[in-house]
């Protein structure tokens, strides 16, 4: 029998188990050192019979944050521009992704399944809350300022959105002109070009 208008259908064991997981992974994330993220998870690992696993620990030298792994721009001059050298107009934010798909700069997946390598978009209310790579069937992502990990796909911190949309990979130079598009929406040209001009070469 449908569910009464007006109100939402019952969730599920399955669903609701899914909501406690995300739950505990917001509040493990914002509350504790990002030294003790992963024995948390895997602390969690038999409560909720999780698939989330480490990938790789967070280098503290380097901010870098979802989107920036996910356009692959971690250790390119857009990375340099993003930790202090540039405005805050420079930063790669989700807000770069929805300016993306905007410009179609971004091409959605909506017929054949995603491959490895293309991206997964979260979005929320307010629009993009995160993003991440596809990846053996699941994804594979950077939590904030914290650690990459492979998992399936909605098992996520809360604050990461309620649904998901797949974005065919764009190559290094693609998003580094994203990058510097973008930029330019933000802040003025002469700003952007003297920021970029040590990267860009002699120019004729």
């Amino acid at each position: 029998m449908p569910a009464k208008p007006g109100r939402p259908p019952r969730a599920s064991p399955s669903d609701e188990r899914l909501r406690a997981l995300r739950d505990e992974l917001q509040r493990l994330t914002e509350g504790t050192l990002r030294s003790e993220h992963a024995s948390a998870i895997e602390a969690i690992r038999g409560r909720f019979g999780h698939g989330i696993r480490l990938v790789e620990e967070n280098d503290p030298n380097r901010d870098v944050r979802c989107v920036m792994y996910a356009l692959g721009l971690a250790g390119t001059y857009a990375a340099e521009l993003t930790i202090g050298k540039f405005p805050p107009a420079g930063i790669v934010e989700p807000r770069m992704l929805e300016f993306m798909i905007r410009r179609k700069r971004l091409h959605e997946i909506e017929v054949s399944p995603p491959r490895g390598g293309d991206l997964v978009v979260y979005f929320g209310d307010a629009g993009v809350k995160h993003a991440g790579l596809v990846h053996r069937g699941g994804v594979r992502s950077k939590w904030g300022d914290g650690h990459v990990w492979s998992h399936p796909t909605m098992q996520v911190p809360t604050d990461y959105g309620t649904s998901v949309r797949y974005f065919k990979r764009v190559s290094l130079p693609e998003a580094l002109a994203a990058h510097e598009a973008y930029a330019l929406t933000r802040t003025a040209k002469h700003t952007v070009d003297a920021a970029l001009r040590p990267y860009r070469g002699p120019q004729s």
